[in-house]
């Protein structure tokens, strides 16, 4: 799904960080070493079936598992 909002939020610090997904996709977000909560923008009658759990990542992370499944 392009086009799509995504957010990283810092649970300290209450931090947003946000990027856009591309036509495949994908999203790519730049954060500071923390604890984050994870979300995408839905459009009316979407719910997320499946998102990523909260995660820790330290400095340097590279993590390409957080996905979502978005279904009507």
């Amino acid at each position: 799904m392009s086009g799509r909002k995504v957010t990283a939020t810092n649970t300290g610090t209450n931090a947003h960080f946000d990027s856009t997904t591309g036509t495949d996709g994908g999203y790519t977000l730049k954060v500071p070493a923390g604890h984050y909560t994870i979300e995408v923008e839905l459009r009316e009658g979407e719910r997320v079936e499946k998102g990523p759990a909260p995660t820790d990542l330290g400095a340097g992370d590279l993590d390409s598992g957080r996905d979502f499944v978005i279904t009507r």
